[in-house]
Order: C-alpha cells, then sequence, then structure tokens
C-alpha cells in the first residue's frame, strides 16, 4: 500500500472512531430559541423520577427498583453516586457501585441521570469518605460566628476542593471506559450547595470576606468549588452537568442552605462557575409556575431533578416552561399510586407532540395551583386561536396542555377543566368554533379513537370537557356479570359533587376548528 494511500485510510478510521465515540452522546443545543437537551440529534425530554439516595447502593435494592420503576412508565432513573463508596481509601478507588448502576441499565434499557454527592449534600457533608471526614485539619469545617465547626466542608478549602475534583474525574473516566451503551445522559455534581448560617466565619473565609453580602459572598466561594471539580470531570467525560437548588422560598436565614444557587443568584453562578451548563430548581414550592420562569431563561434550561410527586404538574412544565426533565423524588414509593401511573402514561403519548413543539409558540401548558381562586381560569393564544381554560370547582386536579398540530387541529390533553375558543383578535366577522372532537389515545405511533364527542358531551361543540380517563369497575354481584362501559362523557357531569370525586387522570383529546358563527349562545 502507497503511503499515501496508507494515510488516508488512517485518517478515515480516526474520523469514524471518532464519529462512534461521539454517538449516543447527550449534547445541549438551542433549539427555537430554547436550551434542549439532545442525543443523537433527537430532542431529548425526560419523563423521569429520583430514586431515594440509598436506594442505587447495592445491585439488590437498585435492581427491585429497576423493576418498579420500569413498570411505572419512566423513561429515565435519577440515582446517586456517592464519594464514600468510589474512594474508601485515599486514592484507592471502588467502582463496584458504579458498575452494578450500569449494568442495571444495561439489563432494563433505563437512561440515567447520575448525582454526584461529593463534598455537600442538602448543605453538609455526610458523603464524603471517613478518611475526609476523620481529618478535620486539612478538610476543615464551616464555622459559625463564635468559631464552633458545623457539619460542612468549608468551600474555601483548597485541599477538600482538590480530592473532591480528582475523584469525580476517576468517576467520569470510568464511565467514559465502562459505559459502552451511554446509559448515563446527564450528571449533577454536588448537591443543594450552601450554608445553614448567616456565612461561613472559618479563619479562611474571614480572610477572603470583603464585606460584601453575605449570600452573594458564599455564592461566589461554592460557585468557584464547583467549577472547578465540574473541569475535572468534563476533561474526561464532557456529558452535560448542572447544580442543583434548595430554594429559599422565603424561608428565614439558617433553615436553608444560603449561598445556592437560588433565583438571586443565578448570575453569580453563571459568571463564577462557567463550566456549569444549566441550573435546577428542587422544586416543592407552592408558586410551581412563577418559579419555572425563573429557571427557564435564555441562557439557562429548565430541568427539575426533584419535586413533589404529583405528575399533574408535568404537564404545565413541559407544555409552558419548555422543561426538558421532570423527576419526583424518591419514586419508587408511589409504585402503586393510581393517580401519578395513570399521569405517567398519558404524558407518555404526548411526549412525541411536547418534544415536536417546544420553543415554537404553537403549545401552552396550564395547571390549577395552591393559592388560585377554586373557579379561577387562564387565557393563552396560538396562532389566531384565543383559548381559555376554566378550572372546575370542586376537581381534586385541574392541569393540561394544548398544542396545535395542524393550521385548525389541536391536540388538548388534561382534567379538571373545561376549554372555550375564540377569536384571538376580536375584530373577525367569524369565530373559531369547534367543528368535530374525540377522544384519543397513541397506538404505534398514531392517534386512535376512543369516542367520538359531539352533543351533550361537548355542548354542541361550545367547549370541551376534559373529563379525563376514568377506569370504571366492572360489576359482579347478585348473579350479574356486567362489564364495565366507557363511561358518560356529558359536560353535565361538570357540575355534579359525586362525579368530581370519581377517580380520573387526564385524557387526550383532538378538536378540528372552522370559521363559525359570530354570535352564540353563552357557555354554562
Amino acid at each position: 500500500m502507497k503511503l499515501g494511500k496508507f494515510f488516508l485510510v488512517m485518517f478515515c478510521a480516526s474520523l469514524f472512531c471518532l464519529a462512534t465515540a461521539a454517538q449516543g452522546v447527550t449534547e445541549i443545543k438551542r433549539v427555537n430559541g430554547q436550551m434542549r437537551l439532545l442525543k443523537d440529534g433527537k430532542p431529548l425530554l425526560m419523563l423521569a423520577g429520583e430514586l431515594h439516595n440509598s436506594t442505587s447502593s447495592t445491585s439488590f435494592s437498585l435492581n427491585k427498583a429497576m423493576h418498579s420503576v420500569k413498570s411505572m412508565g419512566l423513561n429515565t432513573l435519577i440515582v446517586s453516586v456517592s464519594w464514600e463508596q468510589i474512594e474508601p481509601h485515599e486514592n484507592a478507588y471502588d467502582f463496584s457501585c458504579v458498575h452494578n448502576l450500569i449494568a442495571a441499565a444495561d439489563s432494563f434499557s433505563m437512561p440515567l441521570v447520575l448525582i454526584w454527592f461529593g463534598t455537600w449534600k442538602n448543605g453538609e457533608s455526610s458523603y464524603p469518605p471517613l478518611w475526609v471526614k476523620r481529618d478535620t485539619r486539612r478538610f476543615f469545617r464551616v464555622e459559625n460566628a463564635d468559631g464552633i465547626p458545623v457539619n460542612a466542608i468549608s468551600p474555601f478549602c483548597e485541599e477538600a476542593c482538590r480530592a473532591d475534583a480528582r475523584a469525580f474525574a476517576k468517576l467520569m473516566a470510568y464511565i467514559r471506559e465502562n459505559d459502552r451503551n451511554h446509559r448515563v445522559e446527564v450528571v449533577q455534581v454536588e448537591n443543594e450547595m450552601g450554608v445553614f448560617l448567616d456565612r461561613d466565619h472559618c479563619p479562611a473565609a474571614n480572610v477572603a470576606y470583603k464585606g460584601e453580602a453575605h449570600a452573594e459572598f458564599m455564592a461566589k466561594a461554592y460557585a468557584r468549588y464547583v467549577n472547578r471539580v465540574v473541569q475535572a470531570g468534563k476533561r474526561e467525560l464532557n456529558l452535560p452537568m448542572y447544580i442543583n437548588c434548595w430554594l429559599p422560598d422565603g424561608a428565614k436565614t439558617g433553615t436553608y442552605p444560603l449561598g445556592g444557587p437560588s433565583p438571586e443568584l443565578l448570575k453569580i453562578y453563571k459568571k463564577y462557575a462557567p463550566a456549569i451548563d444549566f441550573v435546577s430548581p428542587d422544586l416543592y414550592a407552592d408558586d410551581f409556575r412563577g418559579y419555572c420562569a425563573k429557571y427557564n431563561t435564555p441562557d439557562n434550561l429548565l430541568f427539575i431533578p426533584e419535586t413533589q410527586r404529583k405528575a399533574g404538574l408535568a404537564y404545565y412544565a413541559f407544555g409552558e416552561a419548555n422543561a426538558q426533565c421532570y423527576s419526583p423524588f424518591a419514586v419508587e414509593d408511589i409504585y402503586n399510586d393510581p393517580y401519578f401511573l395513570g399521569e405517567y402514561r398519558t404524558l407518555g403519548e404526548l411526549l412525541p407532540t411536547i418534544a415536536q413543539l417546544q420553543g415554537t409558540g404553537k403549545m401552552h401548558g396550564f395547571v390549577r395551583q395552591k393559592g388560585d381562586k377554586t373557579n379561577d381560569s387562564t387565557a393563552f393564544v396560538i396562532g389566531k386561536v384565543r383559548f381559555v381554560v376554566h378550572y372546575i370547582t370542586g376537581e381534586r386536579f385541574a392541569h393540561g396542555i394544548v398544542a396545535q398540530i395542524a393550521s385548525d387541529e389541536f391536540i388538548c390533553a388534561g382534567v379538571g377543566a373545561w376549554i372555550t375558543v375564540d377569536d384571538a383578535t376580536g375584530k373577525a366577522a367569524t369565530r373559531p368554533t369547534i367543528g368535530f372532537a374525540e377522544e384519543v389515545e397513541l397506538k404505534d405511533g398514531k392517534w386512535q379513537t376512543r369516542v367520538v364527542l359531539n352533543g351533550d358531551q361537548t355542548y354542541n361543540h361550545r367547549l370541551l370537557y376534559l373529563r379525563g380517563r376514568m377506569p370504571n369497575e366492572p360489576y359482579h354481584e347478585n348473579g350479574f356479570d356486567v362489564p364495565a362501559p366507557l363511561t358518560d362523557v356529558s359536560y353535565q357531569r361538570m357540575f355534579r359533587p359525586e362525579w368530581q370525586n370519581r377517580f380520573k387522570v387526564s385524557g387526550i383529546y383532538r378538536i378540528k376548528l372552522y370559521d363559525g358563527p359570530k354570535i352564540v349562545k353563552a357557555y354554562p
């Protein structure tokens, strides 16, 4: 073989190896003006759940949980890896727990988000190895104003930062070499950083302190620390990496980790921790919509790695706030919750449509949250159509999504509300009118009709009632064996307390509009 041909072959082979190595790796790109997670060039939406912190510590407990969550409809699992397990002795590493994670993910075909419990977890230092915990001189602690140390390593501790970064780099190198199917898609670095004091008063912190606001002072320290840890990990494997926040939500200083990446400190983290790809809220606050907006910004990606175990909030997160992940904490605890299972099943059918429409302006989500009036409503415009969502008094849950799939065709999903349509300008001679409505479900990638809705079901097409899916029970008594029907779908059920108390989860509906008469009879 001639020398030039040999080098050409080797060059092509190297390009092939690079392409093969990149295949399957998660990346962040801007799509439709929004930061999005992509894998193999396709949108990556995580209908996820986070396991208890200790569930992933052994293959026994992990596999038990995997069996459950795989059947629950999750498409991603958030799991933890602790520093104390992978480096029980300094510079002596044991990756058996990581091996178990990757093996289980392969066995169940379950993508993973990895949480690195390094120096901090929930503002304290309970997950570093024992050799770190014992050496309080080398790995010195945060101190209060009286000079008394607390159970948290100081972010001003250079030795701790170097040791954490080294261990995290070893972890990422192990994943690079052993995660052949790229199950690990995203990594969280540290957990809910911050200090349960007004600030750190250890000697190193006092030297660094120049009189600035305490929250900003601590935020700079944590940001610089975690930035170095992330940089070390990315040199081994450049996956998307984020940090999360215990939201203050109006709490008093000392009751939450001050200096973490809360909304008012995001700019500091963006400046002093540029290696971080995005910042995430652990969202347990009542103002779910408000906090989604604070983290869904042009330079940040909304990723909710930890939240309350209510699936209905995900409709708003995905449909309105362009969330890339929604993940209730301790998800294995609700393996038998029919509301959660039903909502995740419906969301699973909607994910392809959501992924296609995020950031286009052709989709909106809605949710009634604590503090709203019981009969409140919300409105939004898609194209030339103004939608008004009327929340139903007495319904336990009220949430959903409206998505435009054609010029005159919309997918509406949800429960606990009814929807009306009108002209967005108010100046047209006609008005958008529901001409056809049906309940649908996704089967084999196509929408299949469950029932056509008309007449009493839509108040003669004046509204769409999000009645939800209701699994009725068959009747087996007194010699009868009667299977359960689909159920009466009349809109009149909206006003009956006995109907509102029935079990139901979100349904999916398709409506087609036409230019109808300007004046019609009022809605019920």
